[in-house]
């Protein structure tokens, strides 16, 4: 969601937050072209707010008026099936219980871009009762060649610790190098671990600046191959991350059945 608000409005990074949570109107109109490419599950576009999950900052009003305006917004596009989504949390909630207790509802819960040992685990102590918590981490490949964390955790050891917490699916995005065939490796150390489903959400390639904002060079045919590989290493629902647009799912749907 960050990109394509960037995409869609010229913002710069660092106000993607402030520019989703103050026009609705383009994250509904961002969800809706996701929708119509043939998006069978949406995430809302609250990655952003988990920066203010720790500690007693969720008990602000406000914060649950973004909540469910994020919701409302994946709702107003058709789809069925949402996913209450956050980033890493670097604090736990004053009360984890309440804070779940009193989320609204949705048809999953997502921890995504974890990238260090210290999210993973916070993650994990925030399981819901009341719908499926799912996780994906974010991994770097070393120069190298191996894929881990940026503090060291391999996919096999997420994988572990995942499954051992309870969680309903374990899921691996974004990343820093991380191009389909190292999420495809990613995958299969998951499979060997686990038995959940696994979630895949590839980048439309490594990002680069330029004056007119981030240029990924993944073309809708090339993130299409991805899909496919990806399904064949293991993953039970592949989707896309930073870079991906409406183009590219309409492609990846489109070879995919």
């Amino acid at each position: 969601m960050g990109t394509a608000v960037i995409d869609a409005t010229g913002c710069r990074p660092e106000a993607v937050g402030e520019t989703i949570d103050s026009h609705p109107e383009i994250v509904r109109a961002i969800h809706t072209a996701h929708r119509q490419a043939g998006a069978e599950c949406l995430l809302t576009a609250t990655f952003h707010l988990a920066a203010q999950i720790g500690g007693s900052s969720w008990r602000n009003s406000n914060w649950y008026q973004q909540i469910r305006q994020s919701i409302e917004c994946a709702q107003a596009a058709g789809s069925s099936q949402i996913v209450l989504a956050f980033g890493p949390i670097g604090e736990l909630p004053d009360s984890p219980a309440d804070w779940l207790d009193a989320l609204p509802p949705t048809d999953a819960l997502l921890f995504e871009t974890l990238t260090m040992r210290e999210h993973l685990e916070n993650a994990l102590q925030l399981i819901a009762t009341d719908r499926p918590t799912w996780i994906s981490a974010s991994f770097r490949k070393r120069d190298d060649g191996r894929i881990e964390t940026w503090d060291g955790l391999s996919p096999a050891q997420v994988a572990q610790m995942a499954t051992a917490s309870g969680v309903a699916a374990i899921g691996t995005n974004c990343g820093f190098e991380i191009d389909a065939p190292a999420m495809c490796e990613i995958v299969r150390q998951y499979r060997e671990q686990t038995d959940r489903p696994i979630l895949a959400r590839l980048n439309a390639g490594s990002p680069s600046w330029t004056e007119g904002g981030w240029w990924y060079p993944l073309s809708p045919q090339g993130f299409a191959k991805a899909v496919l590989q990806l399904r064949e290493a293991g993953a039970d629902s592949v989707g896309g991350c930073c870079g991906v647009t409406a183009q590219h799912l309409t492609i990846a749907r489109k070879w995919a059945t």
